[in-house]
Order: structure tokens, then C-alpha cells, then sequence
């Protein structure tokens, strides 16, 4: 059973690692490269990355549910107070954490939630015993560490988005997925970090209106199975490097 099992977590793993490189290889390829150079190059890629893997430490938190706990927090009636804000909640009982685990995250340990949540520092816990919601998202970094399942669900959104505008012909009748950015070359490093704590707020703004609006048109668990269901929502990341030559 146990080779059975890490079997399965190998061929998991390759999967998702073909899912992070599959874009861009069709991008490499799409502009003229060969299969050797493309090998060579991330081979090449892979020795840089084995010399150079340093900065905050990885944690594992097994599940990228967590959003969804919070997303449900701050919308279900059930957990927010008299002004529609999300409320500080119980361990147990009625309308407890428990309950909005299990609401959220069905298949998800309430108590292994609130490890992380607490954490991540999404939550306190309250001198009366109760455990507020401090941020309105999950947000899987701090100064410390940084979650890793959530990095890779991040860049697989990011990989697959690429490869759908790069695959797309004329006559498809999907959605049409977009990325757009803004930038500029010549901030001084006392301005870039005004841009990013000002963008960092105002994104969580813009976030929570989206969240609302998927919200309110999202299907409830009734809808006939013979409803295909997709998976929609909108990515921000920030920019920061040296000028571009």
C-alpha cells in the first residue's frame, strides 16, 4: 500500500510540474526553438535554481481550501454581525468556527484550519475566547515564511492562462482570458515602496468587490448536475525589479 500511495504522490508531482512547464515550453517552441536548446536550457535553469534556493522558509499546509473559510466568513449570514461584518466566532456551537469549517471545507480538520489561519495571522484569538477575522483574504506569506501549496495553485493559474491565450484560434467559442499591467522604469526604490503599500491596499479593495460579485452569482450546491460548472476569477501580482534595457 505504501508504494501504492508513493506512486501516486510521483506521478501528482510530475503532473503538476507538467502543468507549470507546458506554456512555456509551447511559448519556446511557438518561437522557433529546437527540443535540445529548450532542454539544455531549463537543465541550465534547474543548476542555477539548486544554487540559489534561500529566503523565507517553506511551510506545507496540505490544502488551498483556506481561501474559501474566509471568503465564507466574510458572506454567510450566518457568521457576520448586525452590520454585515464578519464576527468573532466560537470554537464550537452554533455558528461556531466549527460550523463554518465544515460549511467551507467539508473535508477539512477545523482545528488544522485554525492552526494555519492563526499562523498566517488571519486570525486572533480574542480575550473572551472568541477568534476574529483580521484580514478579509488569506494571504499565505509573512515576513518568515511562505506557504507552498499556494504558490504553485498561484503560478498554475498563471501557466494555464498563458497557454490558453497562446493556443486560442479564431473560431473558439470559450471566454477569452486576458492579462493586463502597468508599470514604469524610473521610481526610486522610497516611491516603489509607496506604489506597492498603496497598490497592496487598494488591490485588497478592488478584491473584495470582485468576491462580492462571484458571490452573488455563484450556483448553489442544488443546481442540476447537468449544469457544467467553471472555475472564474481574476489574479494580481505586483512588479518590482531593475529598469528594462
Amino acid at each position: 500500500m505504501e508504494q501504492v500511495d508513493s506512486n501516486r504522490n510521483l506521478a501528482a508531482k510530475r503532473k503538476r510540474v507538467e502543468s507549470l512547464l507546458l506554456p512555456i515550453v509551447i511559448l519556446l517552441r511557438m518561437s522557433g526553438l529546437t527540443k535540445e536548446t529548450i532542454e539544455k536550457g531549463l537543465a541550465s535553469a534547474y543548476k542555477r535554481a539548486s544554487k540559489s534556493i534561500k529566503g523565507r522558509k517553506i511551510k506545507h499546509i496540505d490544502s488551498t481550501r483556506y481561501p474559501d473559510v474566509v471568503s465564507c466568513w466574510t458572506h454567510d449570514k450566518r457568521f457576520l454581525d448586525a452590520k454585515g461584518r464578519p464576527r468573532p466566532l466560537k470554537l464550537n456551537g452554533k455558528s461556531g468556527f466549527t460550523t463554518l469549517v465544515r460549511h467551507a471545507a467539508p473535508n477539512a480538520d477545523p482545528i488544522d484550519v485554525l492552526t494555519v489561519l492563526k499562523r498566517f495571522k488571519t486570525i486572533s484569538l480574542t480575550k473572551g475566547g472568541e477568534y476574529k477575522l483580521l484580514k478579509p483574504f488569506f494571504i499565505s506569506t509573512t515576513k518568515e515564511s511562505v506557504a507552498i501549496e499556494p504558490v504553485v495553485h498561484f503560478l498554475n493559474d498563471a501557466t494555464t492562462t498563458l497557454s490558453r491565450i497562446l493556443t486560442r484560434t479564431k473560431n473558439s467559442r470559450k471566454p477569452e482570458v486576458f492579462w493586463r499591467n502597468v508599470d514604469n522604469p524610473k521610481l526610486s526604490m522610497a516611491t516603489a515602496k509607496k506604489f506597492l503599500d498603496f497598490t497592496s491596499e487598494r488591490s485588497l479593495t478592488f478584491l473584495e468587490e470582485l468576491d462580492d460579485w462571484l458571490e452573488a452569482h455563484s450556483e448553489s450546491d442544488t443546481t442540476s448536475v447537468k449544469t457544467r460548472h467553471h472555475r472564474v476569477g481574476l489574479g494580481i501580482f505586483s512588479i518590482h525589479s531593475g529598469s528594462r534595457s
